[in-house]
């Protein structure tokens, strides 16, 4: 998720809020889609490093997959469903920063190959059900990635990406150090 995008006035910061991130993983069986990929192994993380990596840390609060729940969540923070068709994306109603009357829909980013399109799939038909909208878009792997500041990611001109991210025993900490 784009948390915090260099041009606010161009999107709403639909992710700037906490709880909408919480909700949204809420909407998604992240342990379903990673039995069904892994065959049955369950390796659904709460964070971005997999359950069996030296550095994972288990006291995380636990975002298990609970629509009802993150629908409630989504309430709270003023996402509400006006037409009363959870098919139809939320819209804001006096969440800070995000001008009432827009959608919680956005764009879903990956590169085009046949596992990110798999996932990204899913995930957009997981979250249609909590009344959210994501429209997919794939993008060169090269253009994903491109150097900041003309980069979709390293530039920050997302609303959110799905990506494969490799998992060393010592993550790459200055990857979060900086406003790329």
């Amino acid at each position: 998720f784009n948390t915090a995008p260099p041009k606010p006035s161009e999107t709403a910061p639909l992710f700037a809020e906490a709880r909408t991130r919480q909700a949204i993983a809420q909407c998604i069986d992240r342990t379903a889609l990673a039995s069904e990929l892994l065959s049955g192994m369950d390796m659904a993380g709460q964070g971005y490093l997999p359950p069996d990596h030296p550095l994972y840390e288990s006291d995380v609060p636990q975002l298990d997959f609970n629509p009802g729940q993150a629908i409630a969540l989504l309430e709270e923070v003023g996402w509400t469903d006006e037409d009363g068709d959870v098919k139809t994306p939320r819209t804001a109603m006096g969440i800070p920063g995000v001008p009432n009357g827009t959608a919680l829909s956005f764009s879903l980013v990956t590169a085009p190959n046949a596992l990110h399109e798999f996932l990204a799939s899913r995930i957009a038909d997981s979250l249609s059900a909590c009344g959210i909208g994501a429209s997919l878009n794939e993008l060169p792997v090269e253009e994903l990635l491109a150097a900041w500041p003309e980069g979709l990611v390293f530039g920050r001109r997302f609303q959110a990406v799905l990506w494969s991210w490799p998992t060393w025993v010592r993550p790459a900490c200055e990857m979060f150090s900086s406003t790329e």
